[in-house]
């Protein structure tokens, strides 16, 4: 009974939302299209000036001259790529600066050469996801998935931290289809020191939570350990080199 006594008024509302999305449609495919393939083209231009000035000690001193002259503000240890981009975007552009920046060094070093700077920021995830790379290369999204694909391998073959039981009160179900058969369950400890399962829930985004902070955790430890054992490794050979040397020393002393 009330949508037929608000049919003028949704059908208002319906016209409306479909005039603005028409717009918005219009939008992504002109103006907002072409400014960012316009972007795109200048950052490719950034590029190509970066390169020219790159290990060049003369034209990188000229850079800071230039931007001086021009009351461009920047710190002195600033990388060559933010320079450039204060150089091109002048003050205005002050909180993108950095982003653009990380996408001329990404670019610099990883960009093939019959790539067009388009097509590498649209295939790496845009500009944002390109900021938020961090030095080893990946985005915190690569990071997860690396970290989630590391806990669930280890998870496999890990020794049991309690003893194998049945639980017959268990409800999970997992499908035909299902690449694993982990779930996460909240444990409380009771009084006595035991642990109890209070809840558990094979939900998608649950588990990779937890399996995206497991990784996180024992990938680190794992590193450490192989960092570990190479130290004393190399302290051992160190060691037996020394040794070895000495007793030559000795035969030849003989």
């Amino acid at each position: 009974m009330s949508n037929t006594i608000n049919a003028p008024l949704n059908m208002h509302i319906e016209l409306k939302a479909d005039e603005l999305k028409a717009k918005r449609i219009a939008w992504e495919e002109g103006a907002y299209k072409r400014s960012n393939e316009e972007l795109y083209e200048l950052l490719e231009d950034c590029l190509t000036f970066f390169n020219d000035l790159r290990g060049n000690v003369s034209k990188c001193k000229a850079l800071n001259a230039y931007l001086k002259d021009k009351g461009i503000q920047f710190n002195e240890s600033a990388s060559l790529a933010t320079r450039v981009v204060r150089a091109v975007f002048d003050s205005n552009f002050q909180k993108r600066a950095y982003g653009y920046a990380r996408v001329i060094t990404i670019a610099a070093d990883e960009k093939p050469a019959n790539v067009s700077m388009g097509d590498f920021i649209t295939k790496r995830g845009g500009i944002e996801e390109l900021r938020r790379t961090k030095q080893n290369g990946k985005t915190p999204t690569e990071q997860r998935e690396e970290n989630i694909a590391f806990a669930k391998q280890q998870f496999e073959t890990a020794d049991a931290l309690v003893p194998a039981y049945n639980n017959n009160a268990s409800a999970i179900e997992f499908s035909d289809g299902a690449e694993h058969k982990l779930f996460v369950a909240i444990v409380r400890r009771e009084a006595d020191g035991s642990y109890s399962i209070v809840h558990e829930t094979n939900a998608v985004g649950v588990v990779n939570a937890a399996l995206a902070q497991a990784g996180k955790e024992n990938s680190a430890e794992a590193s450490n350990k192989a960092a570990n054992e190479k130290r004393a490794q190399d302290e051992a050979d160190g060691e037996a080199d020394l040794a070895a040397a000495v007793d030559a020393a000795q035969k030849l002393a003989a």
